[in-house]
């Protein structure tokens, strides 16, 4: 079934969704109203037919009042009622249908003994609580439930229970059998407090949870919408100057024991290399099967690791130029044994050939492509040098530095060289009149329904929306910005597996570039490096199969065609030393792959 599930919208925001989704043919299941920044509501609807219902909110204690009398006598049932405190007054939520049923009541603006005795007296004439709420109202804690006169499963009902002592009854019911059915938050003289109902009935896989700060609530929800779970309860509540949320989700398309494989793998290789975070996310045969966060995005404030955080990719940045070389192959715009350097070159004017180094005349867009330009990282790498040069300043030095002049002749020696894809980046620049990030942006990636990536900032104030925090401290003394067309790029695993299934020469989904173009970028030119050895490299990509890795102080990541239809991305916020390249992180994930025995047949792109 069709759903749709928003948080942190004004009244005129959730106004307008209502409207748009009910056109739509959804209908609302839950609604509640919190104060974060202002007044905000989230929700769920479903797609579906059924009884004819109406929804109504921020309605006061006394227009709920009216609002229920006249439904009644209009032959509606109350669903669901919520209230939240907004300027000192209740304001209610409530959801109605003329479905059948047996008798019914419902109570609003009860104190706790009021609900007690209310409770107590409808259990004792045959009713089942089947919806309660708690909220404050002039500093007083009420509540609001419905209770139906019909049998069903064992359950059992708690209100008034802090944070601990809700974990503790959640624990020892789960343990019985019992499964989450309803759950209220609110917030008493500074202290969150929870009224659930569990029912013991049997269902799939579920999971459920209480109190996220509504700031993170997004990963957390995409942790688990990314892993198969659906929505079953939404609901939110005030705490303090912000908003909290609780939730009940289910899981029909994996099985626990695959879940939890995929989980023990990965945070198996956390603990063994005492990684803050690392992000997956899995394709199968072009299709969006799994993707989740471990961890932490930040661990001083906690806030958990989603899959779409936005993280540094090191130098898997490399094959998003590398693509857009091939885009602008296939238009014409430059061809590969193009020269870079001297008399035509795309970058003559503005970088004059010195007269010491004449064999940088000889550099083409493919030998940069290729690592085997002849440039060098000797002694060091520049683009971890002079960190306050721009892109021109730092390239006027590199080929005027004696101590990096070209000894040996492009085309003729391997060496893997970040210099190299800044270079390329320039390349871009001249030949489209565009900066490389916006270039890249239209042409490669809005083609792939790519809009989050963006060019990393430097310090930890420059964070993008949504984005990491890096370990250690270190990793914001790095100029990650000038290395934009190597290793500059932030993006999250779904973006990244969102880019290579267009970039992979397979069909399910049309790549962004011809199938020649694709065997041309993945074929690997086999010059060897100073020790003799074959690294297999390609346009950007190591081939067969094909794959890059990144590595900063801060991150590592890989990017991976295993050749078997799955396809996956992995990224840390943490570079640990005996992992420098990220292939125990793969190791954890293709074990994760290769072990978990059922795969869903959906697409979540």
């Amino acid at each position: 079934m069709a759903w749709v599930a928003r948080h942190g919208l004004t009244p005129a925001d959730y106004q307008s969704t209502f409207d748009s989704l009910v056109k739509q043919g959804y209908r609302l299941v839950n609604v509640s109203g919190y104060v974060s920044n202002g007044e905000r509501y989230a929700a769920l609807w479903v797609s579906g037919s059924g009884p004819a219902w109406v929804a109504r909110h921020g309605l006061s204690a006394a227009d709920y009042q009216n609002a229920f009398n006249t439904y009644v006598g209009q032959g509606y049932r109350l669903r669901y009622v919520n209230a939240h405190e907004f300027q000192g007054q209740a304001s209610f939520a409530t959801i109605w249908d003329k479905g059948s049923g047996s008798a019914w009541q419902a109570r609003h603006g009860m104190t706790s003994a009021d609900y007690q005795a209310a409770f107590d007296s409808f259990s004792k004439q045959g009713y089942r609580l089947v919806h309660v709420c708690g909220y404050t109202q002039g500093g007083n804690v009420l509540y609001a439930a419905i209770w139906e006169q019909s049998s069903g499963p064992a359950y059992e009902a708690r209100h008034a229970l802090n944070s601990s002592e809700y974990q503790q009854t959640f624990n020892q019911l789960n343990g019985q059998g019992y499964r989450l059915k309803i759950v209220s938050g609110y917030n008493a003289g500074g202290q969150d407090y929870y009224a659930a109902i569990w029912e013991k009935t049997n269902g799939p896989v579920w999971y459920a949870r209480n109190g996220v700060p509504d700031a993170w609530y997004q990963n957390v929800f995409d942790n688990f919408y990314y892993q198969g779970y659906v929505p079953e309860f939404i609901n939110a509540f005030t705490s303090g100057s912000a908003g909290k949320l609780n939730g009940i989700w289910q899981n029909t398309v994996f099985s626990w024991a695959d879940l939890s494989t995929i989980e023990s793998y990965v945070k198996s290789y956390m603990s063994a290399y005492q990684v803050p975070g690392v992000a997956v996310a899995i394709t199968k045969d072009e299709r969006l099967v799994y993707a989740a966060g471990f961890g932490y995005a930040d661990q001083a404030s906690g806030e958990e690791l989603g899959p779409t955080n936005l993280m540094r990719i090191a130098s898997v940045s490399k094959t998003f130029t590398s693509a857009t070389i091939m885009k602008l192959v296939e238009a014409g715009t430059v061809h590969l044994d193009d020269h870079v350097f001297g008399p035509g070159g795309i970058l003559s004017s503005q970088y004059p050939t010195p007269a010491n180094n004449q064999l940088i005349n000889g550099i083409t867009i493919r030998y940069l492509l290729e690592h085997v330009s002849g440039l060098t990282d000797s002694p060091n790498d520049p683009m971890f040098q002079n960190l306050n040069y721009d892109h021109q300043q730092l390239i006027n030095w590199v080929l005027n530095d004696p101590t990096r002049k070209v000894a040996r002749q492009p085309g003729s020696q391997y060496e893997y060289l970040n210099f190299g894809y800044c270079v390329l980046g320039r390349v871009i620049e001249a030949k489209t009149g565009m900066s490389y990030e916006n270039y890249v942006k239209a042409h490669v990636m809005a083609p792939c329904g790519i809009t989050q990536m963006r060019i990393a900032g430097n310090a930890q104030n420059q964070r993008a929306p949504r984005e990491v925090t890096y370990y250690p401290a270190d990793a914001y003394t790095l100029n990650v910005t000038r290395m934009d067309s190597h290793g500059g790029w932030i993006a999250s695993p779904v973006d990244l597996v969102r880019f290579l299934v267009r970039v992979d020469g397979n069909t399910a989904k049309p790549d962004i570039m011809s199938a020649a173009s694709h065997t041309t970028m993945t074929t690997a030119a086999h010059i060897k490096d100073a020790a003799g050895k074959d690294p297999d490299y390609a346009f950007g990509w190591v081939a067969n199969p094909q794959w890059h890795n990144g590595d900063l102080e801060g991150t590592i990541s890989m990017l991976r065609v295993l050749g078997n239809g799955f396809e996956y991305a992995a990224i840390a916020n943490f570079r640990p030393g005996t992992d420098l390249y990220a292939g125990n992180m793969a190791n954890a994930v293709e074990s994760a792959i290769n072990t978990v025995s059922a795969w869903p047949s959906y697409d979540l792109f």
